[in-house]
């Protein structure tokens, strides 16, 4: 079983009532889903029935819900950022400095990182796994800040760069 359909093969069992309730939510005999997310006969995991289990779990609060698409990211050697605008709390002054402060903070902490491991010797897997977790939660609060103040600031960014 690849770690894509361990992780759907996961998520079916996380979704309350499991299998039999997720399946016909998302169009699929409970047989059928279970031989795709299982990995066992001829049904194979399609990237839509992944999208809509996921998208399903998600609308009902599973915890793991998001679990395949990290997965598949990880396998292509990348990572997933929430996008700013979700849960995203009314704009006010207090929440843009907070954005800010844990911008710099998520900075600090990939430099440190980044700085600790650099070697003449190379990396571990570890050790790039550690950089490149920074690096995505540095990415996130950049978005996250950047969201605010786009969409806080009354409405679309200005095409002008002006100071």
């Amino acid at each position: 079983m690849t770690a894509v359909n361990d992780a759907a093969y996961r998520l079916a069992r996380a979704y309350p009532g499991g299998v039999q309730s997720l399946a016909p939510r998302i169009g699929k005999n409970a047989t059928t889903l279970t031989q795709e997310v299982s990995g066992t006969g001829t049904a194979k995991l399609g990237l839509q029935t992944a999208v809509d289990m996921t998208l399903m779990a998600k609308s009902v609060g599973v915890a793991t819900a998001l679990d395949i698409l990290n997965t598949f990211a990880t396998e292509c050697d990348c990572v997933v950022i929430p996008h700013p605008a979700a849960g995203m709390s009314p704009t006010n002054v207090p929440e843009m400095f907070h954005r800010l402060a844990t911008l710099s903070k998520e900075f600090a902490d990939f430099l440190g990182v980044t700085s600790k491991h650099s070697t003449v010797d190379g990396l571990s897997d570890n050790q790039k796994a550690a950089i490149l977790k920074e690096g995505a939660e540095l990415m996130s609060a950049a978005q996250a800040a950047m969201g605010v103040f786009l969409h806080g600031l009354g409405g679309a960014a200005s095409a002008s760069h002006e100071s």
